[in-house]
């Protein structure tokens, strides 16, 4: 099944990697379904309110397509744990799936969400347990604790107040060695070679890539933005259309009918990873410009994510992403450092340079 595995059908690859995976379990499938995963650059699932994406996310993990699971994980922990109980549910009835086990994991190891909820960890631990992935053994010794903590007790009648590491300590030990019991089956040298095709990108997609890390390198030239946009108007992409006009019609100017329409139609994909926590963006020569950003605990780790390279300026009281060097500048100071509050700014000054 994964010789017959086409490295220009990415989502039918996706589909032949992860049955054959939930017959072999072999970790090399599942490497290679993350990396075959990552490329996929569906738009993230949106909505105004917490509600409106709960009920977009439900609908589209119901439709049980294997390359929508990027963009699922993306904000399985968007909302309140009622809601995240309805995800795990959903998430198991999908079937094993190593992209979701090793997301579900690093919750559990982070050990920072939901930590006096009994019932919700002892749901993380139960998808974790049904996803069957191997290579979580590790991670999840790692998550348990190195000595047995104390029974902590409160007085609250004859109820036990819940403790993390106490449960840890209980319920890690017995899925780790489940895990370990997971039978792997070899694979020949027939599919380890349809991997490595697997692995490497087709040459459109070569190409692509390599005109995308051009914008980032150099995110204050017009050049790499014009080339990307013949690239994808040449395959009939809209965003190529997108940054024709807006590169055409330079930074002032009026808005055309049909840029306010592209823009609108292509925010979500524009935003892409960003789109759980920018607010209000700017979106100028086809890629994100500026607008306000809220990065809670969930998503700090996108704040070393590379597409923030095109901001040009930035509303947020996160220290971490104002401090980036790599940022388009203007003069000496980071345009992404126009910060509106003065007690930030002397934070900001006191701060260390990272």
């Amino acid at each position: 099944m994964v010789a017959s595995a086409s490295p220009d059908d990415l989502e039918g690859a996706i589909a032949k990697l992860l049955a054959a995976w939930r017959t072999a379990r072999h970790p090399a499938l599942a490497d290679a379904l993350d990396a075959l995963s990552a490329r996929i650059t569906r738009p993230p699932i949106a909505g105004k309110t917490v509600k409106a994406r709960h009920q977009a996310w439900c609908v589209c993990a119901k439709l049980d397509d294997p390359a929508d699971v990027p963009r699922l994980l993306a904000i399985v922990l968007d909302g309140s744990s009622k809601l995240l109980e309805a995800k795990l549910d959903l998430l198991v009835a999908r079937g094993p799936d190593p992209r979701v086990a090793t997301s579900l994991i690093e919750i559990v190891a982070a050990q920072r969400h939901f930590v006096t909820i009994r019932w919700l960890w002892a749901g993380l631990l139960r998808a974790i347990d049904k996803m069957g992935d191997p290579r979580g053994i590790a991670a999840l010794r790692a998550a348990t604790p190195r000595h047995e903590p104390a029974r902590g007790y409160r007085y609250m009648g004859d109820r036990e107040v819940f403790g993390l590491p106490r449960f840890l300590w209980d319920q890690l030990p017995p899925l780790v060695q489940r895990l370990e019991q997971i039978a792997i089956a070899p694979l020949d040298d027939a599919d380890r070679a349809a991997l490595d095709r697997l692995r490497a990108p087709s040459r459109s997609e070569r190409t692509e890539a390599d005109l995308l890390d051009a914008v980032y390198a150099n995110p204050n030239d017009d050049m790499p933005r014009s080339v990307l946009a013949d690239a994808l108007q040449a395959r009939g992409d809209a965003r190529g259309e997108l940054i024709a006009l807006q590169l055409a019609r330079g930074r002032g100017g009026t808005l055309s009918a049909r840029e306010k329409v592209l823009t609108k139609s292509l925010r979500a994909e524009i935003l892409g990873p960003l789109a759980p926590v920018m607010f209000e963006p700017v979106i100028q020569r086809g890629f994100l410009a500026g607008g306000r950003a809220v990065i809670t605990e969930p998503h700090r780790a996108l704040c070393d994510h590379r597409w923030w390279r095109t901001v040009e300026w930035l509303c947020t009281d996160n220290l971490h992403l104002l401090r980036r060097r790599d940022l388009p500048a203007r003069g000496r100071r980071p345009a992404a450092a126009r910060v509106r509050r003065r007690a930030l700014r002397r934070l900001l000054a006191a701060a260390p340079r990272a």
